[in-house]
């Protein structure tokens, strides 16, 4: 009866053990981040204070921000719609958005139709985007939020290994976006 008891709290002990790193994760994403706003002043995510700004993601965004140790990434691209003809929408930046991360992949795989969602009060349209470039394998979620003033791409990409465990936390930053009136 003993050694069932023992190995009992044994096991719960070792499930513990491995569940402790993440709910710590976690608990420190929810309650201390830093807001980082866009070099245009269009717009501001929060991210997780383990996370860094960064410069070397791509040289057009406005946010750029990344947790190396865990291959976690994300930028966010704003223009203003006063530069788009009347009737452009956010379906229409989407897919033109869209086809510059495509055009460098093989193997590629992109959801059909883009999931609708509701980010900083603002209609917003994420496609799932899985393919590889220069031999690795990546997996993006690209969003478009449909602004007053601006679109907004948000690209968010990880490795397709660690994809169930980091889109949880990508999909955080994401929705932490706010547009900012300039």
């Amino acid at each position: 009866m003993n050694r069932i008891i023992t190995k009992s709290i044994i096991c719960t002990l070792a499930i513990l053990l491995v569940l402790t790193p993440i709910g710590c994760e976690f608990e420190a994403t929810e309650e201390s981040s830093n807001i980082v706003t866009a070099d245009n002043g269009l717009s501001q995510i929060e991210i997780p204070d383990n996370w860094s700004e960064r410069t070397d993601l791509n040289d057009e965004a406005d946010i750029q921000v990344a947790y190396l140790r865990k291959e976690m990434y994300i930028i966010v691209m704003s223009e203003d719609k006063q530069d788009f003809e009347d009737g452009f929408t956010a379906e229409s930046y989407s897919e033109l958005t869209r086809e510059f991360i495509t055009d460098g992949l093989t193997d590629l795989e992109i959801s059909d139709n883009a999931e609708v969602l509701e980010i900083d009060g603002h209609r917003a349209l994420q496609y799932e985007i899985r393919g590889t470039m220069d031999g690795i394998k990546i997996a993006y979620l690209h969003i478009t939020v449909d602004g007053d003033q601006a679109f907004h791409q948000i690209v968010a990409w990880t490795l397709p290994s660690k994809w169930d465990t980091n889109r949880p936390v990508l999909e955080s930053v994401i929705n932490s976006f706010q547009e900012l009136i300039a």
